[in-house]
C-alpha cells in the first residue's frame, strides 16, 4: 500500500518545514506539502507541493485534508513544526495493523467528559506526542500533527475536507467525523522526546484565546465515545 502524508504550512515557515520534510521524506512514497501561499524550499523527489490559497481558499491546519478524495492506502498527517523519529512511519504503521486497519492512531490526544465545562481544561486526561505515554489508550479527541490510518477506514462512509466547518480546529472536526463513524481512536504507548518539537510547540488545548468557541463547538456535537 501506498504511504502519503499530508503536511500543511503557511509562508514564513520554510526553516522548519525544511527540518520537518527533511525528517519524514525517505520513509514515505509521497509528501504532500500544502501551503496558503508561495513557500521557497529546495525541491525533494516524492515532495509535491500545492497552494491551498489557489485550491480552496486558505482553511488553515484544515489543508491537510484537501485531498481526501484521492486517499488510497496508508495516510498520515503531520505537522511542520515536528522532528520526526527515523521509525515514526514504521511504528505507525504497526500501531495501524496491530488494530487491523480499523482504528485512527495519533500520538496525540485527550479524553473527555462531554459536555465539557471548558475546552483548556474540561479534559479527563491529555497524552502528549512529546510525552511518555504507558500504554496504549483509546481517547475521544485527538491530534492531526501525528496522526496516521489506513484509508479502507472510511470505505463505507468518505471522508470530506467539507465536513471540516472552520479553519484551524481540525482536531475537533477530523475526531466529530471519527466518532460519527464508529472508528476508535487510538494513542499508543510511545517514549518522552520520541517526537521532537522544534520550537516551544502550542497545544490547542492549553489556549485560553478561543476557549469559549472551541467549548461550544465541542458540545454542539452528539458525542457517541463518551
Amino acid at each position: 500500500d501506498k504511504i502519503t502524508a499530508y503536511m500543511a504550512t503557511f509562508p514564513s515557515r520554510e526553516g522548519s518545514v525544511e527540518k520537518a520534510v527533511d525528517s519524514l521524506i525517505n520513509q514515505v512514497d509521497e509528501l504532500v506539502l500544502v501551503c496558503n501561499g508561495d513557500i521557497k524550499i529546495k525541491n525533494r523527489k516524492k515532495l509535491s507541493i500545492y497552494r491551498t490559497d489557489e485550491l480552496i481558499g486558505d482553511v488553515g491546519c484544515a489543508g491537510k485534508f484537501i485531498f481526501a478524495h484521492e486517499w488510497d492506502g496508508y495516510i498520515l498527517t503531520v505537522d511542520d513544526d515536528f522532528i520526526y523519529p527515523d521509525n515514526y512511519v514504521q511504528k505507525t504503521i504497526e500501531n495501524i495493523e496491530k488494530y487491523n486497519r480499523k482504528c485512527a492512531i495519533s500520538w496525540h490526544g485527550r479524553t473527555d467528559n462531554f459536555p465539557i465545562e471548558k475546552y483548556k481544561k474540561g479534559y479527563r486526561e491529555f497524552y502528549q506526542c512529546t510525552k511518555k505515554v504507558e500504554d496504549d489508550v483509546e481517547v475521544s479527541i485527538i491530534g492531526t500533527g501525528v496522526l496516521g490510518f489506513h484509508s479502507s477506514i472510511f470505505d463505507k462512509r468518505k471522508y470530506d475536507i467539507m465536513e471540516m466547518r472552520f479553519g484551524n480546529c481540525s482536531d475537533i472536526f477530523i475526531s466529530m467525523a471519527l466518532d460519527a463513524r464508529d472508528i476508535q481512536m487510538i494513542v499508543p504507548r510511545h517514549d518522552e522526546n520520541w517526537i521532537i518539537p522544534l520550537r516551544n510547540t502550542f497545544f490547542i488545548s492549553k489556549g485560553t484565546k478561543y476557549d469559549v468557541f472551541l467549548t461550544n463547538l465541542i458540545n454542539s456535537y452528539n458525542w457517541k465515545k463518551i
